[in-house]
């Protein structure tokens, strides 16, 4: 969880360009995969990683939640199969589960 990825140099310096002006800005990069935002816990955890680097310039690529891309895939599926009735169907439980963890973490 957490792990810092190495990026081609010359897309980091254009990255930082963007964000901060220059080039030669220290930015940390983080990429959390699916399994790192699948739960409650999970997010919340993650938040705790990065409360430790609230002074820094941070660029974060986030998957989607756990299951979510195959999930939707078959929604996909679902729909070019001619089959709206399921797509929709499926579509509502990826709906749902967003919508649950959202509200938790609203809450706590």
């Amino acid at each position: 969880m957490g792990k810092i990825h190495p990026i081609n140099r010359g897309w980091l310096e254009y990255l930082c360009t963007i964000i901060d002006g220059k080039a030669g800005t220290m930015i940390k990069v983080f990429k959390f995969g699916g399994a790192s935002v699948n739960s409650v816990e999970r997010i919340q955890h993650l938040a705790t990683i990065l409360e430790q680097y609230q002074q820094d310039k941070l660029v974060l690529i986030i998957s989607a939640m756990g299951k979510t891309t195959n999930a939707l895939e078959k929604v996909a599926e679902a729909f070019y199969a001619g089959n709206q009735a399921e797509a929709i169907q499926l579509f509502h439980v990826v709906k749902q589960q967003h919508l649950t963890t959202a509200k938790y973490l609203l809450v706590t």
